[in-house]
């Protein structure tokens, strides 16, 4: 039987993402939700890929996200990364610099 990756309608907690991956990967859901929290705090990339995944991987129906839903990834992901890396360069900055 061929395994299908999808987001699953029940076990989410925002957009069943993490839980689909699990599911795929034939993994515990909440092990893959703390790699993707490690992702989005150290550098932003988690969150990125998050939006992405939620725009690219369908529903269990089959339904992809609409095209507002791509459209707010394209228009306020990339911003909040920006912001994310700047935060952490200037936290960095302020550590080892004066």
């Amino acid at each position: 039987m061929e395994s299908r990756l999808y987001r699953p309608a029940g076990n989410r907690v925002i957009a069943g993402v993490c839980s689909g991956i699990a599911e795929f990967f034939a993994l515990d859901p909440t092990i893959v939700r703390l790699a993707w929290a490690v992702l989005a705090i150290v550098g932003g990339t988690g969150f990125m890929l998050y939006l992405a995944a939620w725009a690219v991987i369908p529903e269990e129906d089959g339904r992809r996200a609409t095209l507002p839903m791509v459209l707010l990834v394209l228009l306020f992901g990339f911003p909040v990364l920006c912001a994310v890396v700047a935060a952490c360069i200037g936290v960095f900055a302020s550590m080892f610099g004066r």
